[in-house]
């Protein structure tokens, strides 16, 4: 894998004390969301790393498992690994239950979340597959495409110049695909030897963001997009 500009260290930044069990990040109008699975809540974060306590959002009673997160039309989308369902939550914090969809029986290990181009993309390291759904979780299976070896797990995805990023911390390495399923191994990259439980992935401001579900922290890596 190739690692042209390693990682952004100016870039990285440590999560609240309490943000201690992070399964997922996401990025958009100006903010990092990372969802914790102990504590079920949504924790805030601006873009130089400090936390926003106030901008907080607390998980559906149901959403008890967040494995993935993602930014769509100015609202947080949950993907839960028991529910097997994506919950919406306005940046209120009001659940807006009428967003929710379910996944369908196959999709049956979800642990990341992805959303572009008016679809969301739910990445399965069980069934080895990427799922897309429209925006109101209506399945489009001629969108959906298979990872390929080496990237046998998946703990995250992320698009990026209409590309997909598929996180394996087995492997400690980004794979790259292009908007087709296609490898575009000259895309891929490794994590940093301390970024090794990888637990999340996204992009923003050309760059991609890892949190590490053990060291409390969110890494940063200029990588290519293209």
């Amino acid at each position: 894998p190739d690692d042209p500009d390693g990682p952004a260290d100016a870039a990285w930044f440590d999560l609240d004390p309490d943000n201690d069990v992070p399964l997922g990040v996401a990025h958009g109008d100006s903010r990092f969301y990372v969802a914790d699975a102990e504590d079920g809540t949504v924790y805030v974060y601006e873009e130089d790393g400090r936390h926003v306590p106030s901008a907080r959002i607390e998980l559906d009673s149901q959403n008890v498992f967040p494995t993935g997160i993602a930014f769509a039309d100015g609202r947080v989308h949950v993907v839960d690994f028991i529910a097997k369902k994506v919950f919406a939550y306005e940046l209120d914090g009001s659940h807006a239950e009428d967003r929710d969809f379910a996944l369908v029986s196959n999709n049956a290990l979800p642990t990341g979340i992805a959303f572009a181009a008016d679809r969301f993309h739910v990445v399965d390291p069980q069934s080895k597959k990427v799922y897309a759904y429209a925006k109101d979780g209506e399945r489009e299976e001629d969108a959906d495409f298979d990872m390929q070896y080496p990237n046998g797990s998946a703990d995250g995805i992320a698009i990026a110049a209409g590309g997909f990023h598929v996180l394996d911390v087995f492997e400690q390495t980004v794979y790259a695909y292009a908007a087709d399923g296609a490898r575009k191994s000259d895309s891929d990259f490794d994590l940093d030897e301390d970024n090794a439980d990888g637990a999340g992935i996204t992009q923003a401001d050309e760059r991609f963001h890892v949190v590490d579900a053990i060291d409390g922290r969110v890494y940063a890596y200029t990588a290519s997009t293209e």
